[in-house]
């Protein structure tokens, strides 16, 4: 069985962490650690923009020694950029072992909204599973049901599922069978 690591970037409950792990393991074949946190790498931080750069973050964590492990999941609660967008959810190699999440725009606060625990917890588990779709070599998909959907808003990611489309479930089978 394949192994996902879950690496806290920052202050995050452990029990949250959790969860998510939990989550992911519903749906993907995998045994699941969280590790104990790290801080972000500092010179990912762009002071203009106050935001983090997703993919130098990406860099980063694939510099880790992290030994045979197939797969590695960063959560955050940093905002992230990436170079053409202004903002990212989340961003992963594809197909590759490292995926990246933010916690920042999937809480309804950040909206100002109330909190609502559940309400992040299943955007995270969405968010989650598109990242780590997309290094296990699945591109966006169409279905607007479907996880791997590009979420351009926070609206999209409420919308959509939070599994594969049979399109995709067919197409994750093939490349990692």
């Amino acid at each position: 069985m394949e192994t996902l690591y879950i690496l806290p970037l920052g202050d995050i409950d452990k029990d949250s962490l959790r969860r998510l792990g939990s989550g992911i393991k519903d749906i993907l074949p995998l045994s699941i650690r969280v590790l104990d946190k790290t801080d972000l790498p500092a010179h990912t931080y762009n002071k203009a923009r106050q935001q983090y750069n997703s993919s130098q973050i990406i860099r980063e964590m694939s510099l880790y020694d992290f030994g045979s492990v197939n797969k590695v999941l960063g959560v955050s609660v940093a905002d992230l950029y990436s170079t053409d967008l202004s903002f990212v959810f989340g961003e992963a190699e594809a197909p590759g072992r490292t995926a990246l999440i933010s916690l920042k725009r999937l809480d309804p606060q950040f909206y100002k909204q109330e909190t609502d625990n559940k309400v992040l917890e299943v955007r995270t588990l969405k968010e989650a599973m598109h990242e780590l779709g997309h290094t296990y070599s699945l591109s966006h998909c169409p279905d607007k049901g479907c996880v791997m959907y590009y979420a351009q808003s926070i609206e999209d990611v409420d919308n959509k599922g939070d599994i594969f489309c049979p399109r995709c479930q067919k197409l994750y089978e093939m490349y990692n069978s």
